[in-house]
This record gives C-alpha cells, structure tokens and sequence, in this order.
C-alpha cells in the first residue's frame, strides 16, 4: 500500500491506482480556521521538522462562501454538488446517489468507464490500466485482480497475494 508520511512520523494509509509502490512523500496541510484543507504541498520523503526546497506538487482547496465546508475547486478544476450537498462531477465523474444520500455509483461524464458502484453486496469501485482496460476491483477493503484469458476475456478474480478465488464461466454464446 502506498504510505504518507508526515513530518512527525506518522503514516496514513491510502489506497491508490498503483496500489503496490510506495509514495515515499511527505505532504504537508494547510488548513483554514474551520478545519478545511486549503492547501496541500507534497514534498520528496523527510523526517525534518521543517522541510526545505520547492514542493514537489502544490494542490489549493477552494470552498463555498455560504456552506463552508463545501470544497468548490481543486487546482481550479470545478467540483459541482445537488441541492443536498452531494458531489455530481468533478474531474470528469459523475457522482449518483440514492434519496438517503448514499452514493450509488461514480461513471467517466463519457460513459466509457464505470469507475465505482452500490450494490446489494457494498459498494465497489474498479481500477483500471492507462489503456482505459479494467484491471481490478476493490471491494470490502480488498483489492482483487481480473484474470483474463488470450481472448480478454474475464475468467476470474485473485487477490494480491496471486490466490485464485473467483472462477467465472461462459457458455457457447459467451452468456456469463
């Protein structure tokens, strides 16, 4: 899992798309009276105090005047919300959710990914290659990997440490 490190020694976990290298960073918050990141600066790996040099990457939080903690842009980039303060887009999602406010699932605006989905089991979102080809899943705190035969096609699933755990079968019309 990639680690963030804080200046005091503190590591956060956080799953990402590249889920088995190491950031090996530390990033630095900047935060408004109310609590809001405002600013987020991530530097090379230090256990110094106070670091030195230029960031690495340096990302601004903005936030709605009239509902404070509602994060407007990131970098500039809008982030849109319904009249009940749920996220609908940002980077290029859109985000659906269900009358009680949970989310239900989160596709690319084009509609050539599903990116993440609720249903009767959980909530699950998928990971997918720079080629837009789906990769894996994450689901129940789990990452678990497709396994595709010379056709592409999906024939199972296994999880990080290469167990097979899922078979998936498909008969003479490739009905799953």
């Amino acid at each position: 899992m990639p680690r963030i490190l804080s200046p005091g020694g503190n590591i956060f976990c956080k799953f990402g798309k590249e889920a088995a290298l190491c950031l090996d960073k530390t990033i630095i918050y900047t935060r408004d009276a109310g609590g809001n990141v405002t600013q987020k600066k991530v530097y090379a790996l230090s256990t110094q105090a106070n670091l030195e040099g230029q960031p690495e990457q340096t990302m601004v939080y903005a936030y709605a005047d009239g509902w404070k903690d509602q994060m407007t842009a990131v970098d500039g980039q809008a982030v849109a919300y319904d009249t009940a303060g749920n996220m609908t887009a940002y980077k290029g999602r859109k985000y659906s959710w269900c009358g009680n406010g949970i989310l239900t699932d989160v596709i690319k605006e084009d509609g050539s990914q599903i990116l993440g989905e609720k249903n009767a089991s959980g909530y699950q979102s998928y990971i997918y290659n720079s080629g837009g080809e789906i990769e894996a899943i994450y689901y129940k705190k789990s990452v678990y990997y497709y396994i595709k035969n010379g056709q592409q096609d999906i024939i199972g699933l296994c999880d990080a440490s290469g167990q097979w755990v899922v078979d998936y079968s498909y008969d003479t019309g490739a009905i799953f």
